[in-house]
């Protein structure tokens, strides 16, 4: 994994969760994991092809993700439902796309996938690929996981 395929999606996250929250989103745990945790509570991802491959999952308690439902949506949150599914689609849509945009600056054609909506307890994510960048960020709202797998079949 290159630190320059990996920055846009840690930048994208940094700007996106700064831009509706508010007040510091902090990055201060950043580790790299030969083998994915097994994670709980509301969990989005994407698969990345193209130039780049691999994977972004972000990760939140359900608590934290409801107050972003109600951040994003500027409604009150009633239960998880179509429409805060497609609350959380959105917000990993646009830190994707972000990231997507500065890699294909920097001349990288990568696509994404259509994000991937999962919720519950000791979740295991199995995947071919095995090590991936964990960023645990911090809000007033509460914390948020990030997991960042890419690599370049092409070099």
């Amino acid at each position: 994994m290159r630190i320059d395929y990996i920055k846009p999606f840690a930048e994208a996250a940094s700007y996106i969760l700064h831009e509706y929250i508010g007040g510091e989103v902090l990055s201060d745990d950043i580790s790299l994991q030969s083998r994915l945790p097994a994670i709980s509570g509301v969990v989005s991802t994407v698969s990345l092809s193209g130039y780049v491959e691999g994977y972004f999952v972000l990760y939140m308690s359900e608590d934290t993700a409801i107050k972003m439902i109600k951040l994003m949506s500027d409604t009150e949150f009633d239960g998880f439902n179509k429409f805060s599914v497609s609350i959380i689609q959105e917000l990993i849509n646009l830190i994707v796309g972000i990231a997507v945009t500065k890699l294909a600056l920097k001349g990288y054609d990568v696509n994404m996938s259509t994000p991937v909506i999962m919720s519950g307890n000791d979740l295991t994510i199995l995947t071919i690929r095995h090590e991936a960048l964990e960023i645990k960020v911090n809000t007033i709202i509460g914390n948020f996981n990030i997991l960042v797998s890419v690599e370049s079949e092409k070099e």
